[in-house]
């Protein structure tokens, strides 16, 4: 775990300082009190990285309430796309709906169309059954009328046929009275006749009167006679007449009963038409109805086909939204998480950088204090004895401690001073080597400030 900022000094530095500090004495104890203290070592201070946590709950904070914010605008994008579709189905339904409130007028004016049909029909096939029942009611009042005046002429006829025959009768009652009577004159006549010689004249006188008379009678008997015969012929004439009148009555009736049937016929056909027509209207309204109920059971089976599609639709879609706000989620949890992780890494690399760099301020540290504590006292004792005179050097050794090339970065300014240094570091090799390779790693290449003693 880092050190906080507020938790003082770094334990690097403590280090350090200790390190120092164990240096200084043991310089103290090896350098006689005379000798000038060897130049402090510099120390490189190394600044650490220390993240906050409120720092990091801020930044998670944030994170949280941007993926809030996405997850709100997804809503309300995905409450809006579904307000658009329920209002573009709610449209839709209306204008199905208005569609089918007109099929069904259309349909009811239809039907109501074919019902006035019918009942027009009905009405008029009624309507002429009555006038053919009415004309055939006057046909049979017309008939009864001509039958009760046939039968009145027929009685007519008879009674005209009696009253002849009573007359005829009556005649030839009066001619065989009137034969009696001739006989009796006849009789007288001859009596006369025999009284004639009594009174001829009075006699051919009566008989001429008696001729007279009976030439009137004879006239008159034959009126008579011609008169019974026209009444017999009359009445025949009249019964012929009233037969041929019943036979034309007859007929007449015939015609009638077959005009009556035929007019009764046509009025069943046409009232089995009319039947016939409304059966056939009503079959097919009925056919009209079962195909609008078969249509309108095609549009509500469309309309529930596009209902279950519009609501497998809206699952898909719902769905669909769900998923690309799970999928919106878990990426934007992934990008969190890796975020997160990013700072996690982000801080461990801090760590391992700032152990790194740690690592090699202690690994040089421990180097600058190998040179100080072992090296470079092994140096100054091969060095020329110069007062006050001191240089740089730069040294390159290999594994082991050994020496491989010296060279003077910075002059004393007496050049045998500097090359006594020189000579001091070759004769000082090999050098005293650490175990630590990181330390030995620092030592390959150096920089060795000489003090003459």
């Amino acid at each position: 775990m880092m050190p906080s900022r507020k938790s003082g000094l770094s334990w690097p530095l403590i280090l350090s300082l200790l390190l120092h500090s164990l240096l200084f004495i043991v310089f103290a104890l090896n350098f006689d009190t005379k000798k000038a203290p060897p130049p402090p070592v510099e120390v490189e201070l190394m600044q650490a990285v220390v993240i906050d946590e409120a720092q990091l709950r801020a930044e998670q904070q944030r994170l949280k309430e941007l993926e809030e914010e996405k997850q709100r605008i997804a809503e309300e994008k995905r409450q809006a796309e579904l307000a658009a579709q329920q209002k573009a189905q709610a449209e839709l339904e209306a204008k199905r709906q208005a569609e089918l409130e007109a099929q069904r007028a259309a349909e009811a004016e239809a039907a109501r169309k074919a019902e006035e049909e019918a009942k027009r029909a009905e009405a008029e096939a009624r309507q002429k059954a009555e006038e053919e029942a009415k004309q055939q009611a006057e046909l049979v009042a017309k008939q009864q009328a001509e039958a009760e005046a046939a039968r009145k002429a027929e009685e007519e006829a008879k009674r005209a046929e009696t009253e002849a025959r009573q007359k005829a009768e009556e005649e030839a009652k009066q001619q065989a009275e009137l034969a009696a009577k001739q006989q009796a004159e006849a009789e007288a006549a001859r009596k006369a006749e025999e009284e004639a010689k009594r009174a001829e004249a009075e006699a051919r006188q009566k008989a001429e009167e008696e001729a007279k008379q009976q030439a009137e009678l004879a006239t008159k008997q034959q009126a008579e006679a011609e008169a019974a015969r026209k009444a017999e012929e009359e009445a025949k004439r009249a019964e012929a007449e009233a037969r041929q009148k019943a036979e034309d009555e007859a007929r007449l009736q015939a015609e009638l009963e077959a005009k009556r049937e035929a007019t009764a016929e046509a009025a069943r056909k046409a009232e089995e038409e009319a039947k016939r027509r409304a059966a056939e209207a009503k079959r097919r309204a009925e056919a009209k109805r079962k195909a609008e109920e078969k249509k309108m059971a095609a549009l509500e089976a469309k309309r529930e086909a596009e209902a279950e599609a519009r609501k497998l639709s809206e699952q898909e879609s719902k769905r669909q939204t769900e998923a690309a706000a799970r999928k919106s989620a878990e990426e934007d949890k992934l990008h969190q998480q890796q975020a997160k992780e990013g700072l996690k890494q982000q801080l461990e690399d801090e760590q391992k950088a700032e152990k790194s760099k740690s690592d090699a301020a202690s690994t040089i540290n421990e180097a600058r204090a190998w040179i100080l504590s072992r090296i470079k006292p092994k140096v100054e004792r091969f060095s020329a004895n110069s007062s006050g005179r001191s240089c740089s050097v730069r040294v390159t050794v290999r594994s082991g401690g050994y020496v491989e090339s010296v060279s003077i970065t910075q002059s004393s300014g007496d050049e045998s001073f500097d090359r006594s240094v020189e000579s001091a570091v070759l004769k000082a090799s090999p050098l005293p080597w650490p175990d630590d390779e990181k330390v030995a790693h620092e030592l390959r290449s150096f920089t060795l400030n000489v003090r003459s003693r």
